[in-house]
């Protein structure tokens, strides 16, 4: 279907003719009049670029081995775009994705949690922000040692000083004792269940507020 939708495509950029005129305005507007008519398609290109690309469509569709590998390359061009697309789109959190972590969450209603982003991305901190609607949603109590953080729920951070920032999404108990927490461990497999990629690593600060925190970083870059 890609490949009969795009030769169409193509033709409606050629001229075909054979007696008679007629005529309508606009980009690409078609004209046909009376019996013997031509039929005429203006689409901004000339007679011998029009010529060509019916050869063109012509040749594939005499050959049906030219007409397969036309439309493997249409469907390798199509997948390189798709890729491109998810590869720049910001990350978020479907309903569904929510829902399951709110549901692994629930149980363990009135923790402590607080939420970070890096404060010079703007697309960390909107897929922060699912993550403060899940964890209000379940009733956990959002520390807020960052300046209006006890608004918005999200801690801004420059990340790691004298290095470059963390990338991703990070799970950050202070000790091994933190990690093991019931509601920690829940989150990881949430989280795994969600399809949610993340890492993990102590933080060892112990002048924290809170024993766990969410860093979410910059997207890394594939």
């Amino acid at each position: 279907m890609k490949t009969i939708a795009l030769l169409c495509l193509l033709c409606t950029w050629a001229t075909g003719q054979t007696t008679g005129t007629a005529e309508t305005k606009g980009s690409c507007s078609p004209a046909n009049t009376g019996s013997n008519n031509t039929f005429t398609i203006t689409c901004g290109i000339g007679k011998e670029q029009g010529a060509e690309l019916l050869r063109i469509v012509n040749r594939i569709l005499a050959n049906q081995t030219d007409l397969k590998q036309f439309n493997d390359k249409l469907e390798q061009i199509l997948t390189g775009i798709n890729d491109i697309r998810q590869s720049s789109a910001g990350r978020r959190l479907s309903d569904e994705q929510k829902s399951m972590l709110i549901s692994a969450m629930k149980p363990f209603r009135g923790a402590d949690i607080a939420i970070w982003a890096h404060w010079e991305d703007p697309e960390s901190y909107h897929f922060a922000e699912d993550f403060v609607a899940v964890f209000r949603a379940a009733g956990f109590t959002l520390k807020a040692p960052a300046m209006g953080a006890d608004k918005t729920g999200i801690n801004l951070t420059g990340g790691l000083l004298g290095g470059p920032p963390l990338v991703g999404l990070h799970l950050q108990p202070k000790d091994q004792m933190a990690w093991k927490k019931p509601f920690v461990q829940a989150l990881a497999r949430a989280l795994t269940s969600a399809q949610i990629p993340f890492s993990s690593e102590y933080i060892g600060n112990f002048a924290m507020e809170t024993d766990f925190e969410l860093y979410i970083g910059p997207k890394a870059v594939k």
